[in-house]
């Protein structure tokens, strides 16, 4: 799910290289508002996409129950995903909607930018780099984490850290970007190892296809 233009930045490049090869894995559905230029990026592919309408703040909890009841279901008639990714998405999933996507054995993780322990909520890509200007720090980093009803404290399943090297909060961004790039890699390819069965499993090592006419050797 996104629901911004610069996830559509990070998240673009996981689209090519996941849709134009032979692999294991495959982006099935997306869920976006109207101001992401992602919904050009999958007009070529064969993605389920729904295009919300912007939403502000929720004034009451039914407000948000009705928002989230347009994509409690986003799969259909199809068999739901495995994994949903919250690239951007601004929106705080309600406990209902947690809950629902892990009766249905969906596993909900969530790209954050900024590392564990420090900020939270919204505009933390702004924190941190005010933060670095004021002394108080020289790196930064981002963290995909598991969706729980705590916001951005659940448990973590991948970060990574760099150093800043920015002049204004332009340069900063695009180097939060450069990174967040590989954090997602990193954590999509360990999920398709992970959801795996080995084709051969020896007492040394196990040999896995992951596509590409490659073998992993789990050694």
């Amino acid at each position: 799910l996104s629901s911004s233009s610069a996830a559509s930045d990070v998240y673009k490049r996981q689209i090519k290289s996941n849709l134009l090869r032979n692999t294991k894995y495959k982006v099935t559905h997306l869920v976006t508002n109207v101001s992401s230029n992602i919904v050009n990026i999958v007009n070529n592919y064969e993605i389920n996409t729904i295009v919300l309408d912007n939403h502000g703040s929720f004034n009451s909890i039914g407000e948000r129950l009705n928002f989230e009841s347009k994509y409690k279901y986003f799969w259909g008639n199809d068999s739901p995903p495995d994994v949903i990714l919250l690239l951007g998405w601004k929106y705080i999933l309600s406990e209902d909607l947690i809950t629902h996507f892990n009766n249905h054995d969906i596993q909900v993780l969530n790209l954050h930018p900024s590392l564990p322990n420090t900020f939270v909520g919204n505009h933390c890509a702004k924190k941190t780099f005010d933060s670095y200007l004021n002394g108080a720090t020289t790196v930064a980093g981002s963290m995909i984490h598991k969706c729980t009803p705590e916001l951005d404290k659940g448990e973590v399943v991948d970060t990574i850290k760099f150093n800043i090297d920015a002049k204004t909060f332009d340069e900063f961004t695009q180097q939060v970007k450069f990174h967040e790039r590989m954090l997602l890699y990193n954590v999509i390819s360990n999920l398709i190892v992970n959801k795996l069965t080995p084709e051969y499993i020896g007492k040394v090592r196990n040999v896995t296809d992951i596509g590409y006419n490659l073998s992993l050797i789990h050694i």
